[in-house]
Parts: C-alpha cells; sequence; structure tokens
C-alpha cells in the first residue's frame, strides 16, 4: 500500500462521458444513475473506456444507532436484526444480486443490543467462510458517563471462539496506519508525528511505523499508565495546546513560546 497517491478527479473526462452517453441510440438520460455511475469511474480511473473492475463488491451498513427512537426508520430493529442475519446466511435479495454480477457482499455493522444468539449468528457466518475485519481494538471508549465497552470487546468475543480478524481497519495495527499515510500521500518517516489520547492504540500505532509519538492526557490514557503498561510515547502533553508547532534543536524537545521546555519525554527515560 506504500507510496499510493490519488489524484484530483478529472471533471472534463467525466463530461466527455456523459457527451458519449448522450450520443448513443437510447433516449438521454434513460439509464438513470447508471450513466451518472458511468461518468463517476470515467473521471476517477481516467480512462475513456474504462475495463469493468476485476474485483466488485457491495457495502451494506447496518446498526442499532439510535433512528428509531428519533422516528426516522420506518421498521424497528428486529427487523435490521433479521436483515443482517439473511446477509450472512446468504439468504437475502443482495446476495442473490452480488452472485449474479460476481460482487462479495461485505455487511458493516455495529451492535449495541449484543446477545448469546446473534453470537451464535456470527459464528455460523464465520463457519461459513465469512472473512471479518476488525473497526479497531479499543478495549473502551470515553462518554461523558464514563468509559463504554470498544469494538476490541467484540473482536475480543470472536477471538475466544478461534478466529482472528484478518485486518483490523484501525490503529494500531501497520496495515491501517501505512494505508491512512498512503491515502494522504505520506509515508512513514522521522517527521511525522502521531497525536493520540490512548497508548494501546495511538501511540502503538506509531510504534508500528516507527515514528514519533504524543500522548495527550485528555483522553482514555494517564501519566502512570505509560510506566503500567510499558507503551512509551515520544511526547507526553497536557493538553493539544501544549503541543508547539516547533521542536528545540538541542535535545529535541518541544518548547513553548517563551523558549522553555513544554513536555515530557518518556522514551528518554529508564527503558
Amino acid at each position: 500500500m506504500e507510496g499510493i497517491h490519488i489524484e484530483k478527479v478529472d471533471r472534463n473526462l467525466g463530461r466527455l462521458a456523459a457527451e458519449r452517453l448522450d450520443s448513443l441510440t437510447k433516449p438521454r438520460g434513460s439509464l438513470g444513475r447508471l450513466e451518472e455511475f458511468a461518468q463517476r469511474i470515467v473521471a476517477i480511473t481516467g480512462e475513456k473506456m474504462p475495463l469493468l473492475f476485476a474485483k466488485k463488491a457491495i457495502f451494506t451498513f447496518a446498526g442499532d444507532h439510535g433512528v428509531v427512537e428519533e422516528g426516522v426508520s420506518l421498521f424497528p430493529k428486529e427487523v435490521t436484526v433479521q436483515m443482517v442475519r439473511n446477509f450472512l446466511d446468504g439468504g437475502a435479495g443482495i446476495n442473490v444480486l452480488a452472485r449474479h454480477a460476481g460482487a462479495e457482499v461485505v455487511v458493516v455493522a455495529v451492535d449495541f443490543e449484543i446477545t448469546y444468539d446473534r453470537i451464535a449468528c456470527v459464528l455460523r457466518a464465520l463457519l461459513a467462510g465469512a472473512i471479518l475485519i476488525g473497526a479497531n481494538a479499543d478495549a473502551t471508549y470515553p462518554t461523558e458517563t464514563g468509559p463504554r465497552p470498544g469494538a476490541g470487546a467484540f473482536v475480543g468475543i470472536v477471538r475466544g471462539m478461534g478466529f482472528t480478524p484478518q485486518h483490523m481497519c484501525g490503529k494500531p495495527d501497520p496495515w491501517a496506519m501505512r494505508r491512512a499515510l498512503a491515502l494522504r500521500g505520506f509515508e512513514p518517516r522521522r517527521d511525522c508525528l502521531l497525536v493520540g489520547d490512548r497508548l494501546d492504540s495511538d501511540i502503538l500505532g506509531a510504534h508500528a511505523l516507527g515514528i514519533d509519538s504524543a500522548l495527550v492526557l485528555t483522553g482514555a490514557s494517564l501519566r502512570e499508565d505509560v510506566e503500567r503498561l510499558s507503551i512509551r510515547p515520544t511526547y507526553v502533553v497536557d493538553a493539544l495546546p501544549s503541543l508547539p508547532s516547533e521542536f528545540a534543536a538541542g535535545d529535541g524537545r518541544p518548547i513553548d513560546a517563551g523558549g522553555n521546555a513544554a513536555v515530557d519525554r518518556p522514551d528518554r527515560r529508564r527503558t
């Protein structure tokens, strides 16, 4: 994934694609959104007659995110649960369309009311060959009422059944970290600095890439956690305003506007 750079979309090619579609023997715009998709593909790929994608996937998003309580959804939560089961068992309409198009079905879901029966449903899908991709391994995440179980809790359930995620989409997975940098046109180098508030995800992610890191003490991890977990960031700062934009030339410690050392360097202490 290294060295990937996303170019700007060529809108002129999209316009040319629209003109070609209008010149075909058919009513103008009769293919609806398919014509819009075709224009986008031409503009994105930079090819006037792009080949069909070798690998196709249909992403289906499902989650208990409060739309029922807000009166937005026309259907109760139970419908979402049953539909996800159908997706995983391969019996939904989207599965039929995917098989016809030679595409994979990717279900992206979050469940705040997980039960033993739903875990069993996940197990059936995994035994049938489903590939698990975890969002991240965070054990908890902070809220106004205190920590709540994070994605790592759900990943832990799957690991407990003997399955390991093929990929993790978030920190500290090296693949995810490198992919995120590549999408921005960057490479992990010594002049990169990762700023985060979790030792076990943000700072470990920086370690995986071999870049500097700054732990901000406004989130999940505390100063004493550095010693307790033996995960050492390059810098520890009380809050983002304490992190200056320039670094002193001497010992490499950031300095504040008054020229004083602004942050702690636990990586320079005993290891």
